[in-house]
């Protein structure tokens, strides 16, 4: 069964995809000093990127959990999805509604 959060991400294109996380990820983590238009699929989300730390990367976790249906595992919590915010797009995107713990 498709559920109505899969439903509601798969009828967006890419940008208009990455334009909603983006804001998602802004407000979620208070993050309202920058601008949206300033992070890119290549802006690192930890360092010198947006420089999120760990309680920034717990609540973000809970977001995705939350507004996209994915329950991740602590192997799917890595630098690869985590790194940068195109790549955390793109895990998200392809996971949405899906127990990534359980692989379904």
């Amino acid at each position: 069964m498709i559920s109505e959060v899969t439903m509601e991400v798969e009828g967006k294109d890419d940008g208009e995809f990455e334009r909603e996380f983006r804001q998602k990820l802004i407000d979620a983590l208070n993050l309202s000093e920058i601008d949206p238009s300033s992070i890119d699929r290549d802006t690192e989300l930890f360092g010198s990127g947006l420089g999120l730390d760990s309680i920034d990367a717990v609540e973000l976790v809970v977001m995705i959990e939350k507004e996209y249906g994915i329950i991740m595992s602590t192997a799917e919590r890595n630098e690869t999805v985590f790194g940068k915010f195109g790549a955390l797009c793109d895990f998200v995107k392809k996971n949405r509604g899906r127990d990534v713990k359980k692989g379904n």
